[in-house]
């Protein structure tokens, strides 16, 4: 194990072949469904994003409106 939590709640299944595997479901009846892969999809886009911003001494991070799922 790294110690990267995205590695070992997210990576490993897809790398153990369970991307397509249900990762979260919403509780309520017709509560959406977010595999392993899709998870995985979400998570590097955020990453990616915040990989590029430049941010100011002092400044908070702040992401809006992160959509992982369709």
């Amino acid at each position: 194990m790294t110690g990267n939590a995205a590695n070992w709640f997210v990576d490993r299944h897809i790398a153990e072949g369970r991307g397509a595997k249900t990762a979260f479901e919403e509780a309520w009846e017709g509560g959406r469904q977010l595999t392993y892969g899709a998870l995985a999809e979400g998570a590097g886009q955020v990453a990616e994003q915040v990989g590029i911003a430049t941010p100011v001494v002092g400044a908070r991070w702040r992401i809006q409106s992160w959509r992982i799922w369709p």
